[in-house]
């Protein structure tokens, strides 16, 4: 068998390919095809080409590098060893740090979290992942801690130590990644092995895969030796060699670090700036695919057809896909800079960079011959819970409706059912603080659950009642006057005898509220019952559970205060059984109990890496968050957010991480790349127009903020020959006369643009 290699510049011609390949193939109905790919949105971009294609689509199998790598070993070993999953990991680790036996190997690491179960679950949630990281880009340094702990040696690294006791731990239950590929490797040299796999999976298509690690290279390598692989990967220049090219600017640097006569400088190549600064995730994984050359049986580039037309985004897509430089690259002129095709845009705030793309999009839509659709237009966002509500609140309520959908959103983003659970968690019982309370009503899921409707009239109930804080206050200072017992008390014998004067309960003296009657009185007797659960649900928390137990409680309080199962029905609320069911399976693994501060901390971290993408390509404009990989080809693309401290992502790698303190490898994970990669792949994909939008002041002093670097890199040595005009530099760059404000006019411009400014465009 052999790996083929199909190579274009162009997703589209990929895909082309595949599903050619795939509609070519005379095969079983019933036998799935093995796609593997990286993003639910490609998976959703390739079953609309298939339908499109091949009139259907059916029978697909997408899935991830490691969920083939799960299969296999499934087919192999049905009985055998569970993989070893992050969650569980993470409460091992969270049991190990406290042991007598860590606290006397490691004082000095044990007396971070000594005095502190959070800082011990933050640094058990830093090592997991650490540990998965390890398994797919240091497995050498995992098979040598494996190597010292079988034949006895002294362990002193910590991370070490704690390693070997999750390998003693989960020996017979559980196998980490490294192992499992090991134990593949051995049994797939059995010819019967190879067959079973052969007729189930005959044929694995790789598609779309930017980032290509040696652990997955390796099992692919494995695989290709009796089953047909295909790998099908974007080069930005197919038709030329970049992947040892290098620019004018890293050469000066080279200089600059003493080197006056570099060696071999006369076989130095230079390439596209753009391209080679870009580029560095693609040359990486190619240069990975070429390190064993003879693993390739077949290199089929095919180069698409370069942009037509003169527009400034045409030139710039042709110089980076035929890789020019310099004087090579096709001249620019001042008239392409305003020819409305690259687009920068500042505002003042997200939610006038917003107003500002939907301004555009009508005008945009509106305006060009033959029209363009909604769902022609992709909208990249750097953080897209930051700017969802502001997407919602423009698109949603505008005189010119567009249809939209949002995707990647994470599940505590909105107002849903995740939102009211986390909210009822934060509240801190201590302190009850009335208008915490009351914020909980603007939840659609605790308002139905308790069927309260005018929260207004419940706002004034409580300030009427003088409810400030604390569930029952102290006679001492006088707090108890405030406090949510005495005065529901109040609001309730309000309702029962009528207000006005004062009698004694046989505990305390109290004012009954004047009565409320009808629909308002219904209202305030359903507020006091959700109260009575609330502290109900609350003085629960005092005790420490076990993670089983803390699920039963999340279930309970679910049921009690947020969503009757059964009622109705809700998206959310399989997603969230889920997840209890996961939590329930974790008690085998930590022998211990925890507070709830602990767990509450581990339950709303989980929650923010979870998230939603099936919106992706749902309808109209698809707004989603900024993911590599998805270089989907749309005719206008924008991107927001592109603040020069938020795009690229700074790597946030911990200070003890093996991955960040030895030499950096090719394959390693690079926040930072990827992100580059994506900006490369958003610019190519975008067919007739690029919008780059940015917050260009202050919002404390109105003072000029730059866009991204990745935008200076675009405008410095994209546009060409033409920016080495002092005056087009200076408007391009700064885009000083296009600065948004609040209201929508353009503010003059601080310093006198040239001739050839423009507005928006660059």
């Amino acid at each position: 068998m052999s790996i083929h290699l199909n190579v274009s510049n162009d997703i589209s011609v990929l895909a082309a390919r595949l599903t050619a390949r795939v509609g070519g193939q005379h095969r079983d109905p019933f036998q799935s095809e093995w796609i593997v790919t990286q993003t639910a949105g490609m998976n959703d971009w390739l079953k609309q080409r298939f339908a499109t294609d091949l009139g259907i689509a059916a029978n697909m199998r997408f899935c991830t590098p490691d969920d083939v790598v799960t299969q296999v070993r499934y087919w192999l070993q049905p009985a055998g060893k569970q993989p070893l999953d992050r969650e569980v990991v993470r409460w091992a680790i969270f049991g190990l740090l406290g042991t007598a036996d860590f606290r006397t190997a490691h004082p000095e690491k044990a007396a971070y979290f000594s005095d502190s179960d959070i800082r011990r679950i933050s640094l058990a949630d830093e090592m997991a992942d650490l540990f998965d990281q390890y398994q797919i880009y240091r497995s050498d340094l995992l098979t040598e801690w494996r190597r010292r702990r079988v034949h006895g040696e002294a362990v002193v690294d910590w991370q070490e130590w704690l390693w070997a006791r999750l390998q003693e731990r989960f020996d017979t239950s559980h196998i980490d990644r490294v192992e499992a590929k090991r134990a593949l490797r051995e049994i797939l040299l059995d010819d019967e092995a190879q067959a079973l796999v052969a007729r189930r999976m005959p044929i694995l298509h790789v598609f779309g895969v930017a980032v290509i690690t040696p652990y997955h290279l390796e099992m692919i390598y494995v695989l290709s030796e009796f089953i047909e692989v295909y790998l099908y990967l974007v080069n930005p220049a197919p038709g030329a060699y970049w992947l040892e090219d290098t620019t004018e600017r890293q050469m000066a640097a080279k200089r600059r670090g003493g080197a006056r006569t570099l060696p071999g400088a006369a076989q130095v190549t230079l390439g596209n700036e753009l391209l080679i600064n870009l580029g560095r995730l693609v040359r990486d994984s190619f240069s990975l695919l070429f390190q064993d050359q003879d693993m390739i049986n077949l290199y089929d580039p095919e180069e698409a057809a370069p942009p037509a037309g003169d527009r400034l985004l045409h030139k710039i897509q042709r110089d980076i896909q035929h890789n020019r430089h310099g004087s090579d690259r096709e001249e620019i002129l001042s008239s392409d800079i305003e020819d409305g095709s690259l687009v920068l845009t500042g505002s003042f705030t997200p939610l006038r960079e917003v107003e500002a793309l939907y301004n555009h999009l009508v005008r945009l839509v509106d305006g060009t011959p033959g029209g363009i659709s909604p769902r022609d237009i992709l909208v990249q966002v750097t953080d897209i819970d930051l700017y969802a509500p502001y997407i919602k609140a423009v698109f949603g309520n505008a005189r010119y409706r567009m249809p939209f959908s949002i995707a990647d959103q994470s599940v505590t983003a909105d107002n849903n059912m995740f939102t009211a659970v986390q909210a009822l968690l934060a509240i801190d019982a201590e302190q009850m603080k009335a208008e915490e309370v009351l914020e909980l009503l603007e939840s659609p899921y605790i308002r139905t659950r308790f069927g309260i409707t005018d929260t207004e009239d419940i706002r004034d109930a409580v300030r009427q009642a003088g409810i400030i804080y604390s569930l029952e206050g102290r006679q001492e200072d006088d707090t108890r006057y405030i406090s949510w017992h005495h005065g529901l008390k109040r609001i309730l014998y309000g309702l029962c005898i009528g207000g006005g004067v004062a009698f004694d309960d046989g505990r305390e003296d109290l004012l009954p509220l004047d009565s409320a009657e009808g629909a308002a009185a219904d209202e305030r007797i359903r507020f006091i019952h959700f109260l009575n659960m609330l502290e109900q649900l609350m003085a629960e928390r005092r005790a420490p559970r076990t993670i089983a137990g803390w699920a039963g409680y999340l279930r309970r309080l679910l049921e009690e205060l947020v969503f009757e199962a059964g009622a109705r029905d809700d998206e959310d609320h399989p997603h969230f059984i889920s997840l209890l069911d996961e939590m329930s399976q974790l008690d085998q693994f930590l022998g211990e109990e925890v507070s709830f501060e602990v767990f509450r901390h581990s339950f709303l971290h989980r929650l923010v890496r979870e998230q939603r993408t099936r919106a992706f390509l749902a309808q109209g404009i698809t707004f989603c968050s900024m993911v590599p990989m998805r270089s989907i080809p749309f005719r206008v693309v924008a991107m927001l957010g592109m603040d020069y401290d938020k795009f690229p992502r700074r790597d946030s790698g911990v200070s003890f991480s093996y991955l960040v303190s030895g030499e950096p490898r090719p394959g390693d994970r690079n926040v930072r790349n990827n992100d580059r990669h994506l900006f490369l792949e958003t610019l190519l994909s975008a067919r007739e127009m690029l919008y780059i939008s940015y917050c260009s002041r202050d919002e404390k002093d109105a003072a000029l903020k730059p866009p991204s670097s990745l935008v200076d890199e675009l405008i410095d040595r994209g546009s060409g020959r033409a920016l080495r005009s002092p005056r087009v530099r200076h408007v391009s760059r700064h885009s000083i006369c296009r600065m948004l404000t609040s209201t929508g006019s353009w503010p003059s411009c601080r310093t006198r643009p040239g001739p050839c400014c423009s507005g928006n465009s660059m």
